[in-house]
Order: structure tokens, then C-alpha cells, then sequence
């Protein structure tokens, strides 16, 4: 599709690595001020019960270390800018550090206490977990993001927070998961990739793995106590602890790492991606089910997944009118299996691209694809996410590139491969 072209939005990347194998990823900027540096976690080859604990592991991390008090350790961010900081997304935990350039040392000063010495007091896990289950639950207060996290449990691509995380079980946790081979650091700013690098191997290049990767958490740990909501696999249909019903699709894919995975992305785009989509054209305005409709992903290591929903009001007899529309809109999603038009195909493709530009619009999309490429944290969280799931770090700028050579036959072609049995859902 030539006539299609974006504007480059991409820093020239260099790409260097520590001594025991960590990617440094440099994207230099000589026009900016401030240099970002972020750590990021790779989550997405961990099951659910582990990346919730890696939450509370990570807020537990940055508020305190082995060697500096709660006070020191914001003094010292203070010191660098007052922006240090840990944020997630589905399939990674990012430690970001903004500053400018001439602290750089300081900031991996600090970075490399928060990663590497810790003891997580019982206290601090407290505090982490407490923090952890309120952002939770205010994510949760949206019926839609809540009903969905329902069903991302259902597939077990989410877990609810545990109500606790004790000290022996967060010490295997993070001797599991934190090592060299489920980290990459990202660094955008007007600086040298020779001094950080250099910088980033005195205080990391040591850094060795002390369980195996594939190891299971140790016996000494124990697993963090369930909350109420998760005690049944399987949701309730017709639970009225909502004014709303939910009919929802779910659609497996190939992993990041494919070289399907642009082709697939793009189909689950021209289904329901937008509101001129194939699914939301129908549900919004042809059978004018709901207004609240649409498509959000989630990123696992060895598979990919789409959600298509519909949010509706309940009424004294909408539960079978609800399951009724969870199979008229599985029907309309296996029916795409039909083939595409070249309209489509190329709204499909200027869509992706928007979002990946943009950021996705869709605000119960946590996924990678829900931030854009503006700024420069946007810029450092992509090339990691890409490192770290398989793809390489290049792969930020080959994208576009990828899906504007889709054609229809190529969407048709995968449509007809991965859109096979879903999972569906009422609510």
C-alpha cells in the first residue's frame, strides 16, 4: 500500500550490550534538554499470580533499599528532578528516571540500588501492597474496565492483587525474575551511548542470575493469599453487582516475536479497531446495540490476544438478550473469515498506524499499543518492548514499514488461520 506514508517520528538508535548480555538502548537527541532512562521488566512470560506480585515487588523497590532510608532515596530524586518513578504496562514494569544529561551517573547510581539491593521489609510490602490494590481498584470502579478484567481472568491473562505479599515469598519472587535475562535499558536524550554505557556496566555488568530462568519460586516463599473475587476461575453470568451487561469475544493470535503478528494486528484492527470497524459500524449504529464498544489487546510470550466487547444497560430480561448478542457478535467476527475489501484493508492499516503513532484512543487498552511515540519515555518504552519480547529493538521503526505493505490478501489470509474457536463471554 505505497500510498500510504508516515512521518519519522524516530531517533537513530544504537544498540550496545553489558558485559553479562543486557541491551542497552541509546536513542540520542541533541535537541532535548532532559535525558530519560528507564529499566524495563519484561512481565509478559510470567503467569498472572507473578506479575501482580511484580507490582507490588516494584513499588516496594522504589520507596526504599538495603542501603538507603525512604528519606535518603527522595532526597536523591529530588536531587535529580523529582521524576523517579515506576509505571506499568501489560507485559512490562518500567523504572524511569528524568533528568538531565550531567546527572546520568546519579540517576544509574540509583537505579542500580533500587534494582539490585533490596530485603523488602514487612513494612514496605505493606505499604507496596496497599498502593497496588487501591490503583487497582480504581481502575476497577469503571464497569467496563472491570467487567473486562473478568474476563482477562477467565483467560488467565490478569490475576486480582493479593492481599498480602510476605517477605520470604517477595525474596524468591524477585530472585526469579529480576536478572539479566528480563531486563533492557532504554535511554533517550542528548548523550553519549559510549559514557552511558560504560556508566551502566560499572554498576550492572556484574549482575548474574541466581536462579535459573525457567525455575520455579522457591519453596521457602509463600504465595500470596487470594482476594474474595478470585477464588472462582469462572465468573458468574447474569451477577447483578453491575447496571451493565458485557458480551465480549476473545480471539488468540501469534506472539510479538512472529512475523505474523503485524498481519493478525492489523485484522483485529479492521474487525473492530475504530468506530468505522467492521464489528463497531454494525453494533453502533445497524443494530444499535451500545455506543460502548470496541477492541483491546493483551501481549503474552507465547501468544497474543484480542477482546472484542459491548457494554450494555441491564433490564429485567436482558440476560438472554445478552447471551444472545455475545453469539450474534461472535458470529460477526468469524464471518470476517469471508475476506476483506481493499477499503478496508487500507483503513485497517492507516488505523494500526495511528495508534502506533498516537497512542491507541482506547482508554481500556493497557496494552503497549495504548501509548504513542511522542515522547521521549513513549520512544524508550518502545524499543525495550520490542528487545525484550523477541522482535528486536529495530523492529520500533520496521513496523510501519511491515503494515503498509499488507495487502488484502495477506489480511484475508490470516483471518482465515487465527480467527478459529474464540473464547466468548456474558456478563
Amino acid at each position: 500500500m505505497s500510498t500510504i506514508h508516515f512521518v519519522t517520528l524516530f531517533s537513530t538508535l544504537e544498540i550496545l550490550r553489558l558485559s553479562n548480555g543486557i541491551p542497552v538502548l541509546v536513542q540520542k537527541d541533541a535537541s532535548s534538554e532532559y535525558l530519560v532512562v528507564q529499566a524495563v521488566v519484561r512481565t509478559s512470560n510470567l503467569p498472572p499470580s507473578e506479575i501482580v506480585g511484580m507490582e507490588i515487588l516494584a513499588e516496594a523497590m522504589i520507596q526504599e533499599t538495603q542501603n538507603i532510608t525512604p528519606q535518603r532515596l527522595s532526597a536523591l530524586t529530588y536531587l535529580l528532578g523529582g521524576n523517579a518513578h515506576v509505571f506499568y504496562k501489560d507485559g512490562a514494569i518500567v523504572f524511569e528516571i528524568v533528568t538531565i544529561p550531567s546527572y546520568y551517573s546519579t540517576a544509574i547510581g540509583v537505579l542500580s540500588e533500587v534494582l539490585l539491593y533490596q530485603d523488602f521489609s514487612e513494612e514496605n510490602l505493606r505499604v507496596a501492597s496497599e498502593k497496588v490494590q487501591r490503583r487497582h481498584r480504581i481502575l476497577n470502579s469503571d464497569p467496563i474496565r472491570s467487567l473486562l478484567s473478568r474476563f482477562r481472568m477467565a483467560l488467565n491473562i490478569e490475576f486480582s492483587p493479593p492481599s498480602s505479599l510476605n517477605e520470604a515469598y517477595a525474596k524468591s519472587l524477585y530472585f526469579k525474575n529480576f536478572h539479566p535475562g528480563q531486563i533492557a535499558f532504554s535511554i533517550v536524550g542528548n548523550i553519549s551511548s559510549e559514557a552511558i554505557a560504560k556508566r551502566l556496566n560499572q554498576s550492572f555488568g556484574y549482575w548474574k542470575s541466581s536462579v535459573s530462568f525457567n525455575s520455579s519460586i522457591s519453596s521457602s516463599g509463600t504465595p500470596p493469599r487470594m482476594n474474595k473475587r478470585q477464588t472462582s476461575t469462572r465468573p458468574q453470568e447474569g451477577d447483578d453487582t453491575t447496571q451493565f451487561h458485557l458480551s465480549a469475544v476473545a480471539v488468540s493470535g501469534p506472539p510479538v516475536s512472529s512475523a505474523e503478528f503485524p498481519a493478525w494486528l492489523v485484522v483485529m484492527n479492521a474487525i473492530g479497531g475504530g468506530k468505522s470497524s467492521r464489528m463497531q459500524s454494525n453494533i453502533r449504529y445497524k443494530m444499535a446495540w451500545a455506543y460502548a464498544s470496541g477492541v483491546t489487546f493483551s501481549f503474552r510470550h507465547d501468544k497474543s490476544w484480542a477482546i472484542f466487547y459491548c457494554l450494555f444497560r441491564k433490564t429485567s430480561d436482558s440476560l438472554e438478550k445478552a447471551r444472545k448478542r455475545t453469539e450474534e457478535l461472535e458470529k460477526l467476527i468469524t464471518s470476517s473469515k469471508n475476506g476483506f475489501t481493499e477499503e478496508e484493508t487500507e483503513r485497517a492499516v492507516r488505523y494500526t498506524a495511528g495508534c502506533y503513532i498516537a497512542g491507541e484512543s482506547n482508554p481500556y487498552d493497557s496494552s503497549s499499543f495504548g501509548s504513542g511515540h511522542h515522547s521521549a519515555s513513549e520512544k524508550a518504552f518502545w524499543v525495550a518492548w520490542w528487545e525484550l519480547e523477541g522482535a528486536g529493538a529495530r523492529m520500533d521503526t520496521l513496523f510501519l514499514e511491515k503494515i503498509d505493505s499488507l495487502t488484502k490478501e495477506d489480511l484475508n489470509k490470516s483471518i482465515r488461520k487465527w480467527v478459529n474457536n474464540p473464547s466468548t463471554f456474558t456478563y
